[in-house]
């Protein structure tokens, strides 16, 4: 009987359900136990963490092949020492009433980002299966876009519309329409790559219904913020594809530009037919911005919450000055509990610093540029795949300003492939063979469209 061989096994099959978990429960995180602020899907995060810990003790050591970046993890581990300082020196400073069941869910789903997520991506992506991931992410977040504009239908009872609609705007089975608007804008870019640059015609049509279906809801999310960082990196990438010559969109420029007018048509005519079930507080949002280009007086502090962010913005900073440059924090989810206005601060940075004091905003700094790092290096395996997942981060990046909630692992999910240190893990491995052709490719294929036309 081989003891490393079967512990192997284990961690296995633990591991891939932990993949599957956080992948098709991705959108339901805002599912909360009632009178409390943990969720259902913490209870799952934690049993996962523990089992991944294990994991790591009976194996002992970790081949280099995975490409386990212990870069996160040891980010990780400052990040909870911080967290439970900050937390501590605030309850003994400010002395409030402290809400354990907050600190408990972020703290967790923060530990499962930086312990756990890495450990997934390590062992279960490889320079032979990130398409299939791709695809994998494509047809998972799909489910809530496709269960918004069903309900919308004729004869859809009513409180099933309201049920995916908050303040009379799209939010599907997210915690508010802000959220599953950023969301869509997030994996869009890894959708878009599916629907130019697959090779195989049933997955790059699918893709393209899942284009559709992403900017149909986001439209009816209204979210300003979620249209203007889109705008912000279509911009990016337009410049880079102008500037770089090996940008991986350039070959696949006349198949990017039909399918951008196809979806905005199809997108628009959607929305166009569903307008008469469309709730009011769409038609309202959308009216006064209107009304403001008629105008000619468009004024930001008018357009949607900007002026209860600049607020809550304006407070964080009286707390940090107050601190002495904001040293030290009152406690990790603690926010809503000494604010005025009784809401976290919209902007995760400030949030992290008022939290945890400066010292938590530099270790969530340094996350940021080790996931760049990663990315840098996946370019360097596919300059296609890599152009994705960098626009992806580049709009997380942007949403911390508009943002306080990092710590729900759907904003990570559609990023893991950056969680994994590739300059370690591609000294083992051997690239793929090239896709030929528009056959139906096998699973080591079509990462090297990089450098074919497809």
């Amino acid at each position: 009987m081989n003891f490393e061989a079967d512990v192997k096994k284990l961690s296995r099959g633990k591991l891939a359900g932990i993949f599957l978990f956080i992948i098709l429960t991705g959108s339901l995180a805002d599912i909360v136990i009632p009178h409390s602020s943990f969720s259902l899907t913490d209870c799952g995060l934690t049993v996962a963490g523990f089992t991944v810990l294990t994991g790591i003790f009976m194996l002992q050591k970790i081949p280099k092949r995975w490409g386990l970046d212990f870069g996160i993890l040891t980010v990780g581990l400052v990040f909870s020492i911080l967290s439970i300082l900050s937390t501590g020196t605030g309850m003994q400073l400010f002395r409030y009433d402290f809400h354990s069941s907050d600190f408990i869910s972020g703290f967790i789903q923060y530990l499962f980002i930086y312990w756990a997520m890495p450990l997934v991506a390590a062992r279960y992506l490889r320079v032979d299966n990130l398409w299939l991931y791709m695809r994998a992410l494509v047809v998972g977040y799909s489910i809530p876009l496709v269960a918004m504009p069903m309900s919308l239908l004729p004869h859809v009872p009513g409180f099933i519309t309201t049920a995916f609609f908050q303040y009379g705007r799209a939010r599907a089975t997210y915690e508010n329409p802000n959220s599953f608007g950023s969301i869509c804008v997030v994996v869009l870019p890894v959708i878009l790559t599916i629907a130019i640059c697959d090779p195989s015609r049933k997955w790059r049509y699918i893709a393209i219904g899942a284009t559709v279906l992403t900017l149909a809801n986001m439209i009816m999310t209204v979210s300003f913020g979620a249209f203007g960082i889109l705008a912000s990196i279509t911009i990016v990438n337009a410049a880079l594809w102008l500037i770089l010559k090996k940008h991986p969109m350039r070959k696949g420029w006349r198949r990017m530009l039909g399918i951008t007018v196809f979806v905005v048509a199809v997108a628009t005519g959607v929305i166009a037919l569903a307008s008469t079930k469309l709730p009011a507080g769409i038609k309202e949002r959308m009216g006064v911005v209107i009304s403001m280009v008629e105008k000619g007086d468009i004024r930001e502090t008018k357009i949607g919450s900007v002026h209860i962010r600049t607020n809550l913005n304006k407070e964080a900073e009286t707390f940090i000055s107050q601190r002495q440059g904001g040293i030290y924090g009152h406690g990790l989810r603690q926010s809503p509990y000494m604010s005025r206005f009784n809401v976290n601060v919209h902007n995760e940075y400030l949030l992290l610093w008022i939290e945890g004091g400066i010292f938590l905003l530099l270790t969530f700094i340094v996350f940021f540029l080790i996931l760049i790092r990663n990315c840098i290096a996946l370019m360097r395996v596919s300059n296609m795949v890599g152009n994705a997942f960098a626009l992806s981060l580049l709009a997380i990046i942007a949403f911390g300003f508009t943002n306080p909630e990092f710590y729900l692992r759907y904003w990570w999910v559609p990023l893991i492939p950056l969680f994994k240190n590739w300059s370690q893990a591609t000294r083992y491995e051997r690239k793929p063979e090239p896709a030929e052709g528009e056959n139906e490719p096998s699973p080591a294929l079509p990462l090297e469209l990089s450098t074919t036309s497809p």
